[in-house]
């Protein structure tokens, strides 16, 4: 009791190993493991990377480590661009207890301030909605092209990990916050991609289906975009977290085998 999945896996490997040095095929050594991410976002592409490689010929334990390990070794940052300066300052406490020093334009501690507004350091999340980004422009929740910009700067960085997003519905907001940024969110998620590595957008919307935009169309407008949409924002950056220290404890490992 007590262990992760991950944790649980691994234990799980040195069996493997062993039976298939016995002769035994990997396809029924992977069925009990098809339901240990049930309910976890990315437990489908578990499943499927099982489901297709175990029939491969010769397949053996890297099936199960690449289905436990999508990101490049060196992708080890999150940031975070928000639309709504309170959705920020929850993700800042949030994470600071998860990952310790966060940066922003509106930080936790004032060491903790941006040298440059246009220019994310190390963990990240921003107020878009904040002084010194609407001066001559409308507020993002409003005019949201100055997170879209924002998300392909941030994709250009090969050690991005994780990104979080905020979706503001209502009276006044934009009609249609989630088309607003899709073209951008595919691109960042090619970018890294085409690295080799895997960008994990996760994202929060705030609203209900009275609203104009609709919260179940904006949500799975963002699924179909392959962002994890979570039911709060709190659980949006906890998930982000644990994503986080995840994968810094799997290569820790890789740098110790």
């Amino acid at each position: 009791t007590g262990l992760t999945q991950h944790q649980a896996i691994r234990n799980y490997l040195p069996y493997v190993e062993e039976r298939l040095i016995a002769g035994d095929r990997l396809n029924p050594l992977m069925r009990p493991l098809l339901g240990v991410f049930q309910g976890v976002p990315g437990a489908r592409r578990f499943r499927r990377i099982l489901s297709e490689g175990a029939h491969i010929p010769g397949a053996g334990v890297e099936l199960l480590e690449k289905a436990l390990e999508g990101m490049a070794p060196g992708q080890k940052w999150l940031r975070g661009l928000y639309t709504g300066g309170t959705l920020c300052y929850e993700t800042l406490l949030v994470l600071s207890r998860e990952l310790g020093d966060i940066y922003s334009n509106i930080p936790l501690r004032s060491e903790l301030r941006l040298e440059d507004k246009d220019k994310s350091y190390r963990h990240t999340a921003l107020d878009l909605g904040s002084d010194e980004y609407t001066q001559g422009r409308p507020h993002p929740m409003i005019e949201p092209s100055i997170r879209a910009e924002r998300i392909l700067a941030e994709a250009a960085d090969q050690e991005l990990a994780v990104l979080l997003l905020d979706v503001v519905l209502g009276y006044g907001a934009h009609r249609q916050p989630v088309a607003a940024m899709a073209a951008q969110i595919k691109k960042a998620r090619q970018a890294a991609a085409e690295r080799g590595g895997k960008l994990v957008i996760a994202a929060s919307v705030t609203g209900t289906d009275q609203d104009p935009q609709n919260r179940r169309a904006q949500v799975e407008q963002l699924e179909e975009l392959g962002v994890y949409v979570l039911p709060s924002n709190y659980r949006a950056a906890r998930f982000g977290a644990a994503l986080i220290k995840q994968k810094g404890a799997l290569s820790n490992e890789s740098k110790d085998s």
